[in-house]
C-alpha cells in the first residue's frame, strides 16, 4: 500500500570451507533495499480500512456474517477474492443505509479450503477482511 516506504533487508553470511581451521573462512554482510512501488498495478491501492467492518466466524465453512457501520445510503459491493487478489465469486450487492447493518455472506459451493479476502466498498470507502475457508 502506498505510503509505507522502502523496505531494507539485512543479511549476515558465514562462509566456511570445512577444513576445521579458521583459515579461508569469512563472514560477509549485505543489504538489499526494495523501493516503494507507487504504481496502481494490482488491487493493493484500493484496499483500505476506512469502512468499519467485522466478519465472523473465522474460519468460515458455509456462511459468514458481515457487520458494517455504514455512513451513507450508497450501495455496498462485496467481492470475494483469492489470496492473489483474483475475484473467485460473484459480486454481491447490498442496499446501503446509514447505521449498523449485518449481511449474510454465502461461500460459493465447491470453493477449496484456503485463505480468501472480502473487498467491501461503499462509495469511496473500503475495507478488506481476510478469512480462512474450511
Amino acid at each position: 500500500m502506498a505510503g509505507t516506504g522502502d523496505v531494507t533487508f539485512y543479511g549476515a553470511f558465514n562462509f566456511a570451507n570445512g577444513n576445521t581451521q579458521s583459515t579461508g573462512d569469512a563472514i560477509k554482510t549485505n543489504t538489499l533495499t526494495i523501493p516503494e512501488d507507487q504504481s496502481t498495478a494490482g488491487l493493493a491501492p484500493v484496499y483500505g480500512d476506512d469502512l468499519s467492518a467485522v466478519l465472523f466466524p473465522n474460519p468460515v465453512a458455509v456462511e459468514a456474517t458481515l457487520r458494517l457501520n455504514l455512513k451513507t445510503n450508497e450501495q455496498v459491493e462485496v467481492q470475494l477474492l483469492d489470496i492473489q487478489g483474483k475475484q473467485v465469486g460473484e459480486l454481491m450487492l447490498f442496499d446501503g443505509a446509514p447505521g449498523n447493518r449485518e449481511f449474510k455472506i454465502n461461500v460459493p459451493e465447491g470453493l477449496p479450503s484456503g485463505i480468501y479476502r472480502l473487498l467491501i466498498t461503499q462509495g469511496s470507502a473500503s475495507s478488506v477482511k481476510t478469512f480462512y475457508k474450511n
